[in-house]
């Protein structure tokens, strides 16, 4: 059984039980079908670009498999950055 990071990123409107679930989708495509994703949101802060959420997400990540997002700015768009783990 091996480990999987991954992150994706979405636009804000974009509903957080929809992004679970396409990030849950990813998971059992890969071959993870001991649990779904749920992910930590972090929707406080929203960052300057995404270099600055991902090193938020690096330094605040809980460890075993602590699913974890936060917001960006992206010019004018804000988007979410997920970052989430699975078993493959």
């Amino acid at each position: 059984m091996g480990h999987c990071i991954c992150t994706a990123e979405y636009p804000v409107k974009v509903s957080k039980r929809q992004i679970e679930r396409d990030c849950s989708r990813v998971a059992e495509y890969e071959g993870d079908y001991e649990q779904k994703v749920t992910v930590r949101w972090i929707d406080t802060l929203t960052f300057k670009n995404r270099d600055e959420a991902k090193k938020y997400i690096d330094t605040h990540d809980r460890g075993w498999y602590d699913n974890l997002a936060v917001r960006f700015k992206d010019g004018r768009k804000v988007l979410w950055l997920v970052k989430y783990e699975f078993h493959t």
